[in-house]
């Protein structure tokens, strides 16, 4: 008689008390598409009002996350896309995935003016948005909704 095993994770990125937002991303850059990945920290280009992920050296706007994405996406290149992402409550903070080279963190800072202004860590901006970070997870509903 054989046994079954199965490997599965009940970890989810939203943990609590979440509230969810969807925007439009237009991905037009390069010939490729790009795959984006549930827990990758979204920001906005000020002058474009497109949606990119969030890296702590970029100084148009997108340093400053806005969300968490809600769910892998597969962007086709020069396509126009509706996303989902997470714009408030608990979030495991192990599930997140930080931009950059080397990668951001929690506690990375964040400027704007071309750094002249500093405006917190990434972990600071985004409580101050309802976004909490929590080092633990919960065994609750599925995907917490």
């Amino acid at each position: 008689m054989g046994l079954l095993i199965s490997n599965y994770s009940t970890r989810n990125i939203f943990v609590w008390n979440n509230r969810y937002n969807s925007i439009t991303l237009n991905y037009t850059a390069g010939g490729s598409d790009v795959n984006l990945l549930a827990g990758m920290l979204i920001g906005r280009i000020g002058s474009t009002g497109k949606a990119v992920q969030s890296v702590s050296t970029a100084t148009d706007g997108s340093q400053v996350p806005i969300g968490i994405l809600v769910q892998n996406y597969l962007i086709p290149a020069g396509t126009t896309v509706g996303i989902e992402i997470g714009i408030a409550g608990d979030v495991d903070l192990n599930a997140l995935i930080f931009a950059g080279s080397p990668a951001d963190t929690i506690n990375t800072q964040i400027t704007q003016d071309s750094g002249n202004v500093q405006m917190g860590t990434v972990g600071d901006i985004l409580n101050g948005k309802g976004i909490l970070p929590i080092s633990s997870t919960e065994m609750t509903y599925e995907d917490n909704q």
